[in-house]
Formats: C-alpha cells, structure tokens, sequence
C-alpha cells in the first residue's frame, strides 16, 4: 500500500526513493515566475474593485497608472483586453441583476482609462513617422 503513496507535488515520499542520504537536499517546490502581465492582472482586479463602489477620481488614477505600468512594462492591447474580460467575467458573476448596467458603465470608463496611456503613445509614434508638412 505504501508503494502507492505519492505526493502529488513532488512525486514519490522520500522512503520510496531511497534513503535520505541518497536522495539529495530537498527541491523547493516551483513557483510561477511574476510576469508583467500576472501584476496587471493582480493590479486591475484590485483597482476595479476598489472603483466600484466610489466612482471616484483617485480610482481612475489609478487605472490610468495600470495603463502606464502595461506600456513601460510591454503589456500590449490585447493582453490588456483579455485582462479586463477576465476580470469583468469575474465581476459580473457576482453581481445582481438589478447592478448589471452599473457595473457595465463603470467597467467601460474603468477600461477606457487603463487604455489611455496606449492611445497617447500610439498617437506620439505616429506623429514621429508622419513627415511634416513642406
């Protein structure tokens, strides 16, 4: 029956291994690796549900300091798109129906400031490549 045990994490218990001596220092267990993507998912999941029951000007601050981050950091428009669905997904699946337009409107402006700083450096790049006029 012990020949059966495994630790789903780490496979095989020591004593199925061999003795302690032979088996070596202990593995840490993997952990994922942070990504720039993996923090603005965490940072916008944070932030729009802070600005769901204030509206306020200091969380769409904040949402435009997530847009920011995901420029200087490589995170591209559809990643950001994917993010916010992820998040509206998980937002809407507690929401009562009598909520629902509320929080539509508040993820849109939410969204719309997140994308703010992409749009401006789409908009400065293009000016660069347009030559002026003679």
């Amino acid at each position: 029956m012990s020949a059966d045990v495994q630790d789903p994490q780490t496979g095989p218990l020591p004593a199925q291994r061999g003795s302690m001596n032979d088996a070596g220092p202990p593995e840490a267990a993997p952990t994922a690796p942070r990504t720039a993507v993996g923090d603005v998912r965490r940072d916008y999941l944070t932030a729009f549900l802070g600005y769901l029951p204030r509206h306020d000007e200091a969380a769409l601050h904040r949402a435009y300091e997530i847009g920011r981050s995901a420029v200087a950091s490589g995170v591209g428009l559809l990643e950001l798109a994917r993010v916010h669905h992820e998040v509206f997904l998980r937002v809407l699946q507690d929401t009562p129906p009598e909520e629902l337009a509320g929080v539509v409107g508040a993820a849109s402006e939410f969204l719309l400031e997140v994308l703010a700083p992409h749009d401006m450096a789409q908009r400065v790049f293009l000016d660069k490549q347009t030559p002026p006029p003679s």
